[in-house]
């Protein structure tokens, strides 16, 4: 049997009575009506927003035919620099950091981790999911995703048992009108509206889904070929617009999808005066419920925001917030246009020396008004002023206010400064973009971590007994591990990989314009290990990944304390050892630390990074002990060899009183020490 399976806290549908499917009905129904009515004033600022956004504007005939009518692409233009930063910002390879909340988590937690990143790139395209996620939040203000478990069969074999991320259109996700929470498992319900076609509800009818399909199906063949209601398209249009898809009318329900209302709420099922929570499932226009399930407490959507609204549940979009001062922009830039194309091709008056002499005519760029006037003024052309500065520096100064708004940065817009900036004001305005755009970032990122945390969740009760995934974030050949789902079952903080790549590049340039300070600096220049240092910081805030192919630590270097290397490994810093180090004393503090419990909380990076180390050291320690005896052996030699030729006082005579040396009696050794390891 070919189908799905999205799996809830009770896999059986419910049965409920009559009266009960009644009373539920009417409550689903007089729930979608009050959410879609208080909705009015949002869709129609989003499709205002929509319209600016993709430049869809109606044709313009004032102050004349033909006239400019230019869209210019600010709302795009700073939307497009937001999403390129926050997509660039993240960590694609290694989604997901997950940190034990309790020592005996920590086994967990890196199963958990495991499973997470496999999940977030295997099951689910993280990429594209980021990138869908990203456009939707700052195009419309609030983005919902629907996390799902489904199983997916074919032939009764399974083809997917997973994780399954969906980012619906915002208009189909309705909620009440007075909800305030950004946790959608706060608000008395979630509604969620989609279209399906016929087909789609049979093969869910036949997988044991829905059930009731007939009735929707004889509802259609009694209106004559379908419904004549049109699912809400005020969103709808611009989008097909731009795709340059011209909207046809809907003649069927069967072509377009039948309206499907998924209601996620509380209903008192067995009368014990206690409200369960239920997943029902209706087709809006037959009224047929078609699946009633009972479902945990934690709904399957996360709410994003870009700009949140204190108390509500809508956030400001970009185009929200730039369109007054877009629709300004536009004004500002065509009437220059039209200013110049009247001064190129002015209006004029002429005395036709008799006929008719019209009382009202449009003025228009090349059109002659016949006048009786004086005969010396047969041909009379208006001054007309040029351009007025003021027209470009108005829409210089509503662009920057636009960055300002937004804190998408002026040098990343590329507005034309009217002044030369100087490195230190560059410097200082891509600060205050970094701070701004920090707090967009972080808002993002938050939504991406419940959205993992409501992941794991569903993993905890639904994942099979075993299931083998692909170790991935590591310099290791490809791995293939079991995990188990008794193995996730802990408590952990999940945290979502990613910095900021705007204060990246003002860090970049802080530590570059130290670097160049630094080579003027004698005190500096003079300090072998604090030139090796300010280099080595500098080259790891460039990005260079083999630092210690181009530095070697100077042998002078002021040697570390075994606590201050560990604590550089934990943040990711590579630690080589010293020469002036107390190996052995370093040796013993590393094993030491390695068998605790700050060892344990470690990523699995700084546990290898760690290990590393310490094998470095040991390596050392070894060197130096072996240079140590041959020197000690190369001593020795050099003593039998000298006592050998007689030239050594001490070894070939005694000193007398006088301090000259007296003949020894003792015959000289012919035995020369073998340098090696062992030899004393």
């Amino acid at each position: 049997m070919e189908g799905y399976q999205e799996k809830s806290k009770e896999e059986e549908p419910l049965e409920l009575s009559s009266s009960k499917v009644d009373e539920l009905k009417t409550l689903i129904l007089s729930d979608y009506e009050v959410s879609n009515s208080a909705r009015g004033v949002w869709l129609e600022a989003a499709r205002r927003g929509l319209n600016l956004y993709y430049g869809i504007k109606p044709p313009k005939s004032f102050p004349f035919v033909n006239c400019a009518n230019v869209h210019v692409p600010l709302i795009k233009t700073i939307q497009s620099t937001l999403e390129s930063n926050i997509l660039g910002s993240l960590d694609y390879e290694k989604p997901i950091t997950v940190i034990p909340v309790g020592p005996e988590d920590f086994d967990k937690s890196r199963a958990i981790e495991r499973l997470l990143n496999w999940q977030f790139t295997s099951q689910v395209d993280y990429r594209s999911f980021m990138d869908k996620l990203v456009h939707s939040t700052l195009l419309y203000g609030h983005t919902f995703v629907k996390v799902r478990y489904v199983v997916e069969k074919k032939n009764n074999k399974t083809t997917f048992d997973g994780i399954k991320l969906d980012i619906p259109n915002p208009e189909y996700i309705l909620f009440p009108p007075d909800a305030s929470s950004d946790n959608p498992d706060d608000w008395d319900y979630v509604i969620h509206e989609l279209y399906l076609t016929l087909s789609d509800l049979k093969r869910r009818e036949q997988a044991g889904i829905y059930k009731n399909v007939k009735e929707v199906q004889e509802l259609l063949q009694k209106r004559d070929g379908g419904s004549k209601q049109i699912p809400n398209m005020d969103l709808e249009e611009p989008r097909k617009y731009a795709s340059g898809i011209e909207s046809e009318e809907v003649n069927s329900n069967r072509k377009r999808g039948l309206r499907i209302v998924e209601w996620y709420g509380y209903f008192d099922l067995d009368e014990d005066g206690i409200e369960e929570a239920i997943m029902v499932t209706i087709a809006l226009d037959s009224k047929t419920l078609l699946r009633c399930v009972q479902t945990s407490a934690k709904r399957p959507f996360v709410l994003v925001r870009f700009n949140p609204i204190l108390n509500k549940v809508t956030g400001e979009s970009v185009p929200g917030i730039l369109a007054e001062i877009n629709d300004e922009v536009n004004t500002i830039h065509n009437q220059r246009v039209d200013a110049v194309t009247i001064t190129n091709i002015p209006f004029f008056f002429f005395d036709p020396m008799a006929g008719f002499n019209p009382n009202n005519i449009q003025l228009t760029p090349g059109l002659g008004i016949p006048v009786n006037g004086s005969p010396s003024q047969a041909v009379y052309f208006p001054s007309l002023s040029t351009v007025k500065p003021e027209m470009y520096k108005e829409e210089e100064i509503l662009n920057l206010i636009a960055e300002r708004l937004v804190g998408a940065g002026a040098n990343t817009q590329g507005v034309i400064q009217t002044k030369r900036v100087s490195a230190t004001e560059i410097a200082a305005i891509d600060k205050r973009a970094g701070v701004r755009f920090l707090t967009i970032l972080n808002r993002i990122k938050a939504g991406i971590t419940k959205t993992a945390n409501l992941v794991l969740s569903l993993d905890k009760e639904f994942l099979p007994d075993e299931v083998s995934i692909r170790v991935i974030g590591l310099d290791l050949p490809i791995q293939f591990k079991s995990i188990y789902r008794k193995d996730i079952q802990g408590n952990v903080d999940v945290l979502i990989n990613g910095n900021s790549i705007v204060d990246e590049q003002s860090a970049k340039s802080d530590q570059f314009q130290v670097y160049q300070m630094s080579l003027t600096n004698p005190l500096i220049m003079s300090d072998e290990t604090a030139l090796y240092e300010v280099t080595k910081d500098t080259y790891a805030k460039m990005g260079v990944k083999r630092i210690d192919a181009y530095l070697r630590r100077p042998a002078s270097a002021i040697p570390r304390m075994p606590s201050e290397e560990h604590n550089l490994l934990a943040q990711g810093e590579e630690v080589h050892p010293n020469l002036a180090d107390n190996h052995e004393g370093h040796i013993k503090d590393h094993e030491e630390f390695i068998v605790s419990e700050e060892f344990k909380i470690l990523s699995r990076e700084a546990q290898l990074a760690t290990l590393s180390h310490l094998q470095e050291t040991k390596k050392m320690y070894n060197i130096i002990r072996q240079l140590q005896v041959m020197q000690q052996l190369e001593a020795v030699n050099s003593q039998l060899l000298q006592i050998d030729s007689g030239t050594h006082p001490s070894q070939t005579g005694v000193e007398n009183q006088n301090g000259e040396a007296q003949p020894s009696n003792r015959a000289p050794s012919r035995k020369v020490a073998r340098p090696g390891l062992g030899a004393q």
